[in-house]
């Protein structure tokens, strides 16, 4: 690990993280995109789910296990002073309603489901974040984030400071 002391720490940080999740994703069938969204910061995979998944099923394709194992190595690999997160969202037609159609349980199984294997596989919990959101169903949206951990520490301080006044 590199432990990075100048102002340019953060950007280096994650340009070599988003280096090797690049690199991940050049190789890998069904990527429909990968973007650097805000360089050294953010950056977003966009892919269709039955790539990850088996079709009509919740399983992940064994096909895809190393490229679980070699997202956990990337996530895991974080110099000291900063986190790599990663967002899974899956895409759904849902948009409104009481109860969720089964076609959107289906799209928030598979999102359970990844989060069980990356979690079983190793993972670090603190770098991974599920969601689904209305969208064209059947995509899978993988957003990358380096934080610093003092913006991390600041958050959590604000949101118990937020929380102590509604109390």
């Amino acid at each position: 690990l590199t432990v990075f002391t100048s102002k340019e720490g953060h950007i280096l940080a994650g340009r070599e993280f988003q280096e090797s999740i690049n690199g991940l994703f050049a190789t890998a069938l069904g990527v429909e995109k990968v973007e650097i969204v805000q360089p050294g910061s953010l950056m977003r995979v966009l892919m269709d789910a039955d790539q990850l998944f088996e079709p009509g099923d919740t399983s992940i394709r064994e096909a895809q296990y190393p490229l679980l194992d070699r997202l956990i190595a990337s996530l895991s690999g974080r110099p000291p002073g900063f986190r790599f997160d990663m967002a899974f969202v899956i895409s759904s037609a849902y948009e409104s309603g009481e109860e969720l159609p089964v076609r959107e349980r289906a799209a928030m199984a598979r999102g359970g489901a990844f989060a069980r294997e990356m979690l079983a596989r190793g993972v670090p919990p603190d770098s991974l974040s599920i969601g689904m959101r209305p969208d064209e169903p059947g995509r899978v949206v993988l957003w990358f984030r380096v934080r610093p951990e003092s913006d991390i520490r600041a958050l959590h301080e604000h949101l118990n400071q937020v929380q102590e006044t509604e109390d």
